[in-house]
């Protein structure tokens, strides 16, 4: 419960405002290595010992509160592995008071068996964003951090695999303030083992700072990186049992001595994954029937250190290796009702073999303390891709069997300085620079000789600057900037007999933003927030892609070439009240969309019988959103999280040639209830409800499901053991209506019914972290295509 409180109070150190009379400032260190103690916890009480703010020490282990009024103080510095230690403290009018160097000794009792991830999940409200700190309820959920984001507040994972955000799929997520190299983000997120993410960062709309993909925000995935003193192993193993089983390991080990830090870290996975599915389509009074079996294996490796030259310097490094192999079998059947003699079928055999390559630099120099620094950052991705695909066409069809093959090698070379600077106690600058340089190469051939081998090279540069000031004024606190950007894309696609298509694009944007807080005092239990900022959603590599994508026997898809991106201006507004049993949260929203990237289908002019499905922009979308959210203690052994999530979205746009337009409502909720059974053992119950809705061409059905879980700890909380029974009641899945040009409805489930087992144990002494680059803090989001 402690550190749920730290938690919170850490919130209002954030955004607490008062008048500015004096200071309190200070240093914490381990008492036998004379070494700072970073990100050590300091609680701030009055002379009743009542809670007021707190903080946590960064990377030199200083700590400051500012804006004080005249009285007795008590601070509680706490740290996991170590005595907590209380230091009263008096503060005279106007005073800045600055503490000799405070020493935490080790506790004996803790370094037999150290917890590091806390027993319960607890969310932050910051100025613009929400953190997900995760703890034992949120990993017991699954073994990949796709398996947690269901829990998370506004974020929803479809039965068909995909993330949305506020009811839609417009947002970037990042791992370590990162873009995987994956076009989809569930793949990615299914190679990180929960036990491995540290917390989860929901910015709904980011600063200037942050690059502007994304046009409902950003999702972080914040990795824990272990640096304990001396050796410390970590280790987790997983099993889900479904229609075929999936395996998962972990493990993780360190090595620190002194003002060095090494790390390194290794992941595996592999097992099949079902998908079933039937396609009717109204016009030809047929149905397809699907079955395709995913065989994949990932192995990722993580490997970095963190170097302190010297008091005011820190380096890091760390590279990751992800190899993904996937085996791939597809079968789809096309019965005709009233014509089975033309009844035929389509076997897809697909291999692909992955290699995502991550390289990250960064130097800092503190130059006076920590609020007054010059970083400079680089990094490398580059993932190389080899896919075969083999199609063997059954029963009565002319098209013949044929091979395909997909090479695919795309890089992302990224640079960024950044300078902060303090200006007096309550102001800040902000300014900075990046410059990104995106190559992608695309070579398809095919034994098909109706099907043209081809080239599709997509080069794309984007140099952008902005700048941030932000300060206080009296109950106020205000952060205003602006990211200044030009955008260059060159793109040609080369068919062996066919004239070269030929795009380029050059594009300059302004991004401003603007965030406003309020809290009438310190011990104020109400926060209010209001924010604005402009967006950009680029077309991703699979949307501009001319290349065919998804062959069925009766769809194919194939990206557009001249897709531009579309824009996003939201204007959003944050209620927060705390109290003793919890905290309540209200926030509404409007954003609007130029340009909107949608789906389209249209049958094929040559053949009618085949369904065309790409990408265009449509005219504009306008959604007003609200979302409810509570944390409550109910009792000393019950907690529950109830989300309330509307969304009212209106889209237009013209299908051939017909302007058309769509209201569209969706409504989420999720509830989440954790159960204390006794010392060592907890029991969790989820449930999640998603509303039909409509989009410009097709509807979704409204979907639900129920989870439920046990765990026990043991080994003095060094070990536990999980089990988990998800989708209990089988209603998970993706059902659809399409309508407007094809009529076609159609359902898909995934072997989301299943059984999961989970063991952890971590080895490891005293927590004595060293400052890592705060990547997280300082997001430089790139889709990487």
């Amino acid at each position: 419960m402690r550190y749920i409180v730290v938690s919170i109070f850490f919130l209002w150190s954030i955004i607490a405002n008062g008048q500015s009379f004096g200071s309190i400032s200070g240093s914490v260190k381990d008492k036998i290595t004379n070494l700072p103690l970073a990100f050590a916890s300091v609680v701030l009480k009055n002379n009743q010992e009542k809670v007021l703010t707190g903080t946590i020490t960064d990377g030199k282990g200083i700590f400051q509160f500012t804006e004080l009024a005249p009285g007795t103080y008590l601070l509680e510095i706490e740290f996991i592995g170590y005595t907590t230690q209380l230091v009263p403290v008096t503060l005279n009018d106007k005073q800045n008071v600055e503490l000799p160097s405070l020493f935490l000794s080790e506790s004996a009792e803790i370094l037999e068996g150290v917890t590091i991830t806390a027993e319960k999940s607890t969310i932050e409200q910051r100025l613009d964003r929400k953190v997900v700190n995760v703890g034992k309820d949120l990993i017991s959920q699954g073994p990949s951090a796709i398996d947690l984001m269901n829990n998370l507040p506004s974020v929803n994972v479809g039965s068909d695999g995909n993330i949305s955000f506020r009811g839609s799929e417009n947002v970037r997520i990042l791992i370590d303030g990162k873009l995987s190299n994956l076009e989809n983000p569930a793949d990615a997120l299914q190679q990180i083992p929960s036990n491995s993410i540290k917390k989860i960062e929901l910015i709904t709309n980011p600063s200037a700072k942050y690059n502007p993909d994304g046009l409902n925000g950003i999702i972080n995935i914040v990795l824990k990186k272990t640096s304990q003193e001396g050796w410390n192993v970590a280790f987790s193993a997983n099993s889900i049992i479904a229609q075929r089983e999936r395996y998962n390991s972990n493990v993780s080990l360190n090595f620190k001595p002194n003002k060095t830090n090494f790390y390194l870290e290794y992941s595996n996975g592999f097992g099949d994954q079902i998908t079933d599915g039937v396609v009717n389509r109204f016009d030809l009074n047929s149905n397809q029937i699907t079955r395709n079996v995913n065989n994949r294996e990932s192995n990722v490796i993580r490997l970095g250190a963190d170097f302190y030259p010297s008091k005011n310097t820190i380096f890091s490094f760390f590279t990751n290796q992800n190899f993904y192999n996937a085996a791939f079998d597809g079968q789809k059947d096309v019965v005709f009702e009233e014509a089975p003699v033309n009844d035929f079928a389509l076997d897809d055999f697909l291999t692909r073999n992955n290699h995502t390559q991550n390289y990250n630099t960064v130097y800092k120099w503190l130059i006076d303390g920590a609020s007054h620094f010059l970083e400079f950052e680089t990094n490398y991705n580059l993932f190389t891709s080899d896919l075969t695909n083999d199609f063997v066409f059954l029963g009565n069809t002319s098209v013949p069997s044929y091979i395909e093959t997909v090479d695919d090698t795309r890089s992302v070379f990224t640079l960024n300085l950044d300078y902060s600077l303090a200006l007096g106690d309550k102001s800040k600058l902000e300014v900075g620079g990046e410059g990104r340089i995106n190559r992608i190469e695309n070579e398809y051939s095919s034994t098909n000789n109706q099907l043209q081998n081809s080239v599709f090279t997509y080069d794309r540069d984007i140099f952008s600057s902005y700048f941030i000031y932000s300060t206080s004024l009296g109950k106020f606190k205000l952060n205003l900037g602006s990211r200044f950007e030009r955008y260059l894309v060159d793109a040609q696609f080369d068919q062996e007999q066919s004239v070269a298509e030929v795009v380029n694009q050059e594009l300059f944007n302004v991004f401003p933003s603007l965030f406003i807080s309020y809290q009438d005092s310190e011990e104020s239990p109400h926060q209010y927030q209001l924010s604005y900022g402009r967006r950009i959603e680029r077309p991703s590599f699979n949307q501009v892609n001319p290349i065919r994508q998804t062959t069925t026997p009766q769809i194919l898809a194939t990206g557009n070439l001249s897709l531009l991106p579309q824009f996003s201006n939201t204007l959003e507004a944050n209620y927060l009240y705390r109290f003793d049993k919890g905290s309540i949260s209200s926030g509404v929203f409007y954003r609007r969309i130029q340009d909107e990237i949608n789906r389209t289908g249209i049958f094929d002019q040559e053949d009618p019988n085949l369904l065309r499905l790409s990408y265009d922009n449509f005219e504009s979308n306008d959604a007003i959103g609200v979302e409810l959210g509570s944390n409550l203690r109910i009792t000393q052994w019950w907690r529950t999280n109830i989300n309330l999530e509307f969304y009212n979205r209106q889209q237009r746009g013209s299908i051939e040639g017909e302007a058309v337009e769509v209201q569209n409502s969706l409504t989420n909720i999720k509830w989440t209830h954790n159960f204390t059974l006794g010392k060592n053992i907890s029991a969790s119950l989820f449930g999640f409800y998603s509303g039909p809705q409509e989009i410009l061409q097709y509807r979704l059905k409204s979907n639900y499901f129920l989870n439920t879980g046990l765990r026990y700890n043991f080994a003095k909380g060094k070990g536990s053991l999980s089990i988990n029974a998800n989708d209990i009641l089988g209603t998970r899945r993706f059902a659809f209506r399409t309508f407007r040009t094809v009529f076609q409805e159609g359902e898909f489930l995934r072997d989301t019914q299943q059984i999961f087992f989970g063991l952890s144990y971590r080895l490891g002494g005293k927590l004595s972290s060293l400052s890592r680059k705060k990547r997280n803090s300082n997001i430089k989001a790139d889709r990487f295509l």
